[in-house]
């Protein structure tokens, strides 16, 4: 289960992906089982694009000074961005953030068995 938690709060933008759509056995991701396997790959696959491009776009905006402080962590089944922007970046942040819900959201709606957004 993939478990996604954002928010927006004053300054501070913060987004934690914990989990995967696909079951761990021994440090091995894997198909859950035949019926499921194109559920699981779809949802790890749409789950693993979202936080890489919101990675990318965090990067971009760290190299221009968007942040006072900028703790990003992305590794195998985990991902948080924790974020204190700078009131200029605020709305494009917000926006970032937003729009990232949103698609987390639809593979909720999708796949309730694997994405849960809090």
């Amino acid at each position: 289960m993939t478990r996604i938690t954002g928010g927006f709060y004053d300054d501070r933008f913060y987004l934690e992906v914990s989990g995967h759509a696909c079951e761990e056995r021994d440090g091995v991701y894997e198909m859950p089982s035949a019926n499921r396997e194109d559920e699981s790959a779809l949802a790890c696959a749409a789950v693993s694009i979202l936080v890489l491009t919101a990675a990318e776009k965090i990067a971009r905006l760290d190299s221009e000074g968007a942040f006072y402080n900028a703790g990003i962590t992305v590794e195998s089944g985990y991902c948080c961005f924790d974020l204190e922007t700078r009131d200029e970046y605020s709305d494009t942040l917000s926006s970032l953030l937003d729009t990232l819900i949103v698609g987390f959201e639809l593979l909720e709606e999708n796949y309730p068995d694997l994405v849960s957004v809090q």
